[in-house]
């Protein structure tokens, strides 16, 4: 009796790995990694693609870190006034109040999206004439990143700022 229900469960496990072999091997393909706009290597892959020198990636690295550090900044500011927006539901506030809160909120959004566009202004500042040329299909390439849209919209897991 012990013999044949070890068979049995043998056998089981046996169909269950072959079945999750074949599963893996000829399910559905996982769709190809999207840039993301905090990725570290982002950075790195666009002054490899774009054939920056030493020169131009220090200055690019100062640049981007600013970049990231403004942004930084205006995104905590933003999850501040969006905590006090959505408090509001709780409170018996004014409609001013809230749509202060709201204008302020559109502002900073605004602000970010000016900062990033003349971010990329100055980017295109340092690059050559031969760079130039690639400078507009990598920044094609990145943009969707940028603003979470591009095929099938945002990627999972990433809600859209």
């Amino acid at each position: 009796m012990n013999k044949s229900i070890y068979r049995i469960g043998f056998f089981i496990l046996l169909v269950v790995n072959i079945a999750l072999l074949v599963l893996f091997y000829f399910g559905p393909k996982r769709p190809p990694q999207r840039l993301q706009p905090n990725q570290a290597g982002i950075k790195d892959q666009l002054a490899m693609d774009l054939g920056f020198s030493e020169e131009q990636k220090a200055r690019f690295d100062k640049m981007a870190m600013d970049h990231r550090d403004k942004v930084s900044r205006l995104e905590n500011r933003e999850r501040n006034l969006m905590d006090a927006y959505f408090d509001q539901l709780t409170k018996e506030d004014s409609e001013a109040e809230r749509e202060q809160l709201l204008d302020e909120i559109q502002a900073i959004n605004r602000e970010k999206i000016e900062f990033t566009y003349s971010h990329f202004v100055e980017l295109r500042g340092i690059c050559t004439e031969e760079q130039l040329g690639k400078f507009d299909d990598a920044l094609a390439r990145i943009l969707p990143a940028l603003t979470n849209s591009g095929p099938g919209g945002p990627p999972p897991g990433n809600p859209p700022r």
